[in-house]
Parts: structure tokens; sequence; C-alpha cells
């Protein structure tokens, strides 16, 4: 529910452009069929990203741009395992892509890597 309202004030905002950060398509996949109606576009290779609202994206996609607010839907100990160099590269590449405002949330335990 937290992920979901945090989308809905992201997606009626006009202060810019937030992106949902998951880090593999079948998370994305999981996140639509949870949020349903209140979910974000899906943002894939070939479509362009609007000024403001919200969008939902995967981190390949994401990686070199930048959004004003950046929302992670689950940065848990299962998808980002502290002893995992990739995971933590992972991590720090959605948390970067950060100008303004992030936003973090975890299904279970968040991972140990934001402590």
């Amino acid at each position: 529910e937290a992920v979901r309202e945090a989308v809905r004030e992201a997606g009626s905002s006009d202060e810019g452009l937030t992106a949902v950060i998951v880090p593999w398509k079948h998370e994305a996949t999981k996140l639509i069929a949870a949020l349903g109606n209140d979910a974000p576009q899906l943002v894939d290779a070939t479509g362009a990203l609007p000024r403001s609202g919200c969008v939902l994206l995967t981190l390949p996609l994401a990686k070199g741009l930048e959004f004003d607010h950046v929302i992670i839907p689950n940065a848990s100990a299962g998808l980002f395992p502290a002893d995992d160099r990739i995971a933590k590269n992972r991590l720090y590449t959605s948390i970067s892509r950060a100008t303004r405002e992030l936003d973090v949330f975890a299904l279970g335990e968040l991972t140990p890597l934001l402590r």
C-alpha cells in the first residue's frame, strides 16, 4: 500500500518526472499485477519519457538517466543481497538516478546494503 500511495502521489504531481525502477522486467510485471490500475506506464526501449508524471522502467533502461524522483519498490535483502557485488552496483545505480527525492520500500527485510 505504501508503494501504491507513493505512485499515486507521483502520478498526480506536475513537479517533474518520477521513475519507479525495478531491476528486471519480471519484477515490473509483478509490480503491475500488484498495483493494477494504479501501476505507472511501463517504458520500453522505444518509448519516449514524459516531462512529468510517473513511469515504470527496468534498471538497464534507467542507466545514464536522471529523474526528479525515484521510487524503488522493493529493496529487499532477497533482491539485493549484501554479499553480492553486482547487487550492490544495481542498487547504487537505481538510487543514484534520483536528483531530488528518493523513496525506498522493501517486501520483507530491507537489504543490509542500505544500513
